[in-house]
């Protein structure tokens, strides 16, 4: 089942010039987001930034599903939550019973006893697609959290930038036709997601 993280603010305040706010949805108090805005003075960023800017964002789409502009959010989970992940948030899911493992000798063992092991990332085109693709999120009570991160065709170089093979399966229902993002027609954006076990 996908369960909310539970954010530690305090453990946000950081020394890089930037200041992150927890605000909770006023129809929905379970559902947050948690904007991080540099200081333009600071000087990390004064060379960058003229005025405040967002620069980091966690957008709570549903419960456990979470839309983030950084990827790697495993440390983020390890750093800034009350969270723990099961095995540092890279291993292998059982299709079946979405028991999840990163141990080499056990995943060597269900390899041999059959089980096709999915992985917990790649590229979609929203969370429905996950969820359909991992079904055990829905059916056992294993807590699991869903992180996406979107990546925009409009941002991406006309020479180089997103390359679709780098980042796991793609889910999704566009007809891919070419390696960079940046030269396919007919679609926007995509979304890297991570499906991460938690204890």
């Amino acid at each position: 089942m996908l369960v909310n993280l539970d954010f530690d603010m305090s453990t946000f305040n950081s020394d890089n010039g930037v200041n992150y706010v927890k605000e909770h949805d006023a129809t929905n108090p379970e559902m947050i987001t948690i904007i991080g805005t540099c200081d333009h003075n600071h000087e990390f960023w004064k060379s960058s930034y003229d005025e405040p800017t967002a620069i980091d964002h966690i957008l709570q789409e549903s419960t456990g599903v979470y839309l983030v502009s950084s990827l790697n959010f495993e440390y983020t989970i390890q750093d800034n939550t009350t969270n723990e992940l099961l095995d540092h948030g890279y291993g292998m899911f059982n299709p079946i019973t979405g028991e999840y493992t990163a141990d080499r000798d056990k995943t060597l063992q269900m390899m041999k006893d059959g089980i096709k092991l999915f992985v917990g990332y790649g590229v979609c085109d929203n969370y429905d697609q996950v969820l359909q693709k991992y079904p055990f999120i829905e059916s056992t009570d294993n807590k699991y959290v869903l992180v996406m991160s979107p990546i925009f065709k409009k941002h991406q170089p006309e020479d180089g930038g997103w390359r679709w093979h780098k980042w796991g399966d793609y889910i999704g229902t566009h007809d891919i036709q070419h390696e960079y993002l940046y030269d396919e027609e007919g679609i926007e954006h995509v979304f890297l997601f991570h499906l991460y076990a938690l204890k």
